[in-house]
């Protein structure tokens, strides 16, 4: 702690020390002075030289600085640099130290305002002396996306609070949207780069807008949602409409330029979906508390997007990571509401595409997850999740999983599901799953015995999941060890 306050005495302190003592000793100077008017010509032409020079550097420096963040990332970056703060004040220091200069230079001598601009024109030399290194470095934060990035999307969120609340003519309306461009075309130049770190700074704050925009819905006082719409490049006429009427279409166009860079990402990239996928959690559960359905179902449908370009891709572990999300989607639906026919129908549409792929690893990620979820809402009440597997998976369910080759991993998840039901004492679920899913004590056995075949918790490799899929907690391990035992010995 001594050490650290002896570094901040030294690196902060005494540059301030020196400069007011610098300032006291030459106001002082001045003031008693009574030189001639040659002294003051010299000590103003002096002044004029050494402002002159700092000031043609820090203008040098800050082009140089507007020109390299622009080329790497966008042009509307020059925007934003020069109506910042720090570059008004930079600014604004420059034309008040040389009108004063100028003023002092127009003063005969013997006037009163001489040493009064004398003087000023000394604090803003040896300000500008201390000054310009600092002032340089705070500039020069502007090329770093962790600096800007903020600014951005203060700034689109202090648009659109703006926007809420009264009414705004068209040219303000089109900047706030053209701003969030900005951000979306930051996200594909760092993933054209490879640049995952810049690709989920910018994600995190465009992100941030859709939160703010979904949040704040009921607190809109403005019709801003009823003229002048933006949509996504490509949407049909009549997609635009729907829209427009359902007035939902803010959400649409952020939502949906988000989801079209997220479809464009490659492999490599995949640790950037977890992160999209828990915002979208996010703001899943507001809508949902909001009951705005239609905002609800672009959700999913976001997540359906996601899910059919990784299974286009074949990206297992983009699928498992999508599984896994789209399940924690499910669990937040309320059951009693029309999402969740939608969202398990919608799951299991794509667990059909990846087994008509012959994906056996996508399809088992999901089918492992179908029964994690049917398990949740049975701690919620063995009602609703037995009312979900009657109204959501089985009208919705593929009868080909269970003769086709992919046969032994649907009937394994559907025992592990049995088994774990019947360790929680959820007799009418577990009779349930064996009735319609499980079908005969044959594929109970097999599919038992694979389950105990796997002795580790975890699994073979490292990843999201760390857990193996044929895991089961020690109630359900102790219950089918038994079972297979029996069935062994007889």
């Amino acid at each position: 702690m001594k050490e650290k306050w002896t570094a901040n005495l030294l690196y902060r302190f005494t540059p301030l020390i020196i400069l007011f003592f610098a300032i006291s000793f030459g106001v002082f100077f001045i003031i008693s002075n009574n030189g001639s008017d040659n002294n003051a010509v010299i000590g103003i032409n002096a002044t004029s030289r050494i402002l002159n020079g700092f000031f043609g550097a820090l203008l040098t420096s800050m082009a140089l600085i507007i020109t390299l963040t622009s080329n790497l990332y966008t042009p509307r970056l020059a925007k934003i640099f020069v109506e910042h703060p720090l570059t008004i004040l930079g600014m604004g220091f420059i034309l008040l130290a040389n009108l004063t200069i100028i003023l002092g230079g127009l003063v005969p001598h013997h006037n009163i305002w001489s040493k009064v601009l004398y003087v000023t024109s000394f604090i803003f030399c040896i300000l500008a002396v201390g000054g310009i290194i600092p002032y340089l470095y705070y500039v020069s934060q502007f090329i770093k996306p962790t600096f800007f990035l903020p600014i951005l999307r203060k700034q689109i969120i202090s648009r659109l609070s703006i926007i809420r609340d009264k009414k705004v003519d068209y040219d303000y309306k089109s900047s706030t949207f053209h701003s969030f461009e900005v951000l979306s075309n930051m996200a594909y130049t760092a993933a054209q780069r490879n640049d995952k770190g810049l690709l989920l700074l910018v994600l995190s704050e465009s992100y941030e807008v859709v939160t703010h925009l979904i949040h704040n819905y009921n607190n809109e006082k403005s019709t801003w949602r009823l003229y002048e719409p933006f949509f996504v490049p490509g949407m049909t006429q009549e997609a635009r409409f729907y829209l427009e009427k359902e007035k939902d279409w803010p959400e649409a166009y952020f939502i949906g330029r988000l989801t079209k860079i997220l479809n464009g990402l490659s492999s490599n990239q995949n640790d950037v979906i977890p992160f999209y996928c828990e915002k979208i959690l996010e703001t899943l559960d507001e809508a949902i508390e909001q009951k705005r359905d239609n905002v609800v179902e672009l959700h999913l449908m976001t997540l359906n997007a996601l899910f059919r370009n990784a299974i286009d891709q074949e990206n297992y572990e983009k699928i498992q990571t999508l599984s896994y999300y789209y399940r924690l989607a499910i669990e937040l639906i309320p059951t009693d509401g029309q999402h969740i026919h939608f969202a398990t129908r919608s799951f299991l549409h794509y667990a059909q595409i990846a087994s008509k792929k012959h994906q056996t690893v996508a399809l088992e990620s999901m089918l492992f997850d179908l029964g994690r979820i049917v398990l949740y809402f049975s701690y919620e009440g063995e009602d609703i999740a037995t009312s979900f597997l009657k109204d959501a998976i089985l009208p919705n369910m593929d009868t080909t999983f269970f003769e086709s080759k992919v046969g032994p991993i649907y009937f394994k998840t559907m025992t592990k599901a049995y088994w774990e039901a019947l360790s929680r004492k959820k007799e009418d679920l577990a009779a349930l799953l064996f009735s319609e899913f499980i079908k005969n004590e044959d594929h109970l056995k097999a599919s038992t015995r694979e389950l105990l075949c796997y002795k580790r918790e975890m699994h073979w490799e490292l990843n999201d999941r760390l857990l193996s899929f044929s895991h089961m907690s020690e109630g359900a391990t102790k219950l089918a060890s038994n079972y297979f035992k029996m069935k062994k010995a007889s």
